[in-house]
């Protein structure tokens, strides 16, 4: 049976492919890493450690594997059963649905419904647009007290715009100000979006395991890669809100600042 880095679950929920992919030195490294792990030391070497091979290596996931989606999947499922806050309850059952994904996807679905641009939504587009995103177990009685979590000033409408500041998975401050620091490096002319022409032309795709072992072309690790940002209905560019919702899910997978800091920073080349 492989070595592979399922143990990091424990101190910072980073679930990372097998040791097959990386170099021999660094396979070594993490072997003797993995040695400490029953020591009364072990966190604190094991943090230390691999924090320094991930910058002297540098293989970072941009996008979250189907195993880390999994995982949010599950965590997701397991916090339903205690959680009682409605708005919790409908970020939980989206990231049940769709993992890191799982707001953004809700959020295009709402964008049908809004037709004439107002970024309003009354009761009954708000209970068609959770069907249609596949939210059908959700009751009536549970929609309303969402509804009503939402429309503060009881004006029947809610805004789109604040619905997805709080529903997506809170962040601190610290992983927002590198999330916006990414999104203005790429959003180069300003206007809150990006197209996923410049999103590929600074993503480094030289960085990727699959890349690195031979198994993916660059130009195959940049589409893979895409696809998280231009799902649904494939309009060739990323909202500022859409950025923010997929990284928040994938935040929500990663309990360690430290590991979310240097994905952004070596992913994006943001500066200290």
């Amino acid at each position: 049976m492989g070595v592979t880095w399922s143990f990091l679950q424990l101190y910072g929920g980073i679930p990372l492919p097998s040791l097959a992919c990386y170099s021999e030195r660094f396979q070594e490294a993490a072997k003797v890493l993995i040695g400490y792990i029953h020591t009364s030391k072990a966190k604190y070497i094991i943090s230390v450690a691999f924090l320094h091979l991930l910058k002297t290596n540098v293989v970072i996931y941009m996008a979250l594997s189907p195993r880390s989606n999994e995982i949010i999947k599950k965590r997701s499922r397991d916090k339903l059963v205690t959680s009682r806050d409605p708005i919790e309850r409908l970020r939980l059952k989206c990231q049940e649905r769709g993992g890191a994904g799982g707001i953004r996807g809700l959020s295009r679905t709402f964008r049908i419904f809004d037709d004439d641009g107002n970024k309003m939504l009354n009761f009954d587009e708000f209970s068609t647009g959770l069907n249609d995103y596949g939210l059908f177990d959700i009751s009536i009685d549970e929609k309303r007290a969402i509804f009503a979590a939402f429309d503060k000033d009881k004006s029947g409408q809610i805004s789109f715009n604040e619905f997805l500041e709080r529903i997506r998975p809170p962040m601190s401050q610290r992983r927002l100000g590198l999330v916006a620091a990414a999104f203005s490096k790429l959003d180069i002319t300003g206007d809150g979006k990006i197209t996923v022409e410049d999103l590929a032309g600074v993503y480094n795709a030289r960085k990727h395991p699959k890349y690195m072992n031979g198994e993916w072309t660059e130009k195959q690790v940049k589409l893979e890669f895409l696809k998280n940002f231009d799902a649904g209905n494939k309009d060739g560019t990323v909202e500022k809100h859409e950025f923010f919702s997929y990284y928040a899910g994938v935040s929500a997978s990663i309990d360690q600042d430290p590991y979310f800091d240097l994905m952004m920073r070596n992913s994006y080349n943001l500066s200290d």
